[in-house]
């Protein structure tokens, strides 16, 4: 079997193939860099003394304000605290009519004078941000 026959019938690598101990490829090499760092990080972690995590950020106020309000943020919010005044009000025709609601249903509906007080807020600012709109403009 000298010459001819199939290449897998032969021992190793096909004609012409680079030796299997020769230089990586570059995506290799840089794979293995990258195995390398994580493994070096990994163990610097463990070594290090354990830290108190510090708390996250906290998370702004349902109502409050996310920086620069505009007319279209203001609107958007609007219709979804109107939304809920509508979900609010079916859950409540719902427990009128005799059915039994879940505890978060119940929940909503108790909820139901902070949703008309955040409305009311919105609606104070939307109509602030018109008149300051107006007042700018040139007639």
């Amino acid at each position: 079997m000298a010459s001819g026959g199939s290449a897998a019938l032969r021992g190793g690598p096909p004609p012409g193939s680079e030796p299997a101990d020769s230089a990586s490829s570059r995506s290799a090499q840089k794979n293995k860099a990258k195995r390398e760092a994580a493994k070096k990080k990994k163990e610097e972690e463990a070594s290090a003394p354990p830290v108190a995590a510090t708390p996250p950020p906290p998370a702004p106020a349902a109502g409050g304000d996310d920086g620069e309000m505009t007319e279209d943020k203001l609107t958007k919010k609007m219709r979804g605290v109107e939304k809920k005044m509508r979900q609010i009000v079916e859950l409540k025709e719902l427990k009128a009519g005799g059915k039994p609601l879940e505890k978060n249903q119940l929940d909503k509906i108790d909820a139901e004078a902070s949703v008309q007080a955040e409305l009311a807020d919105i609606t104070a600012k939307l109509e602030r941000l018109k008149t300051a709109g107006e007042a700018g403009k040139w007639r």
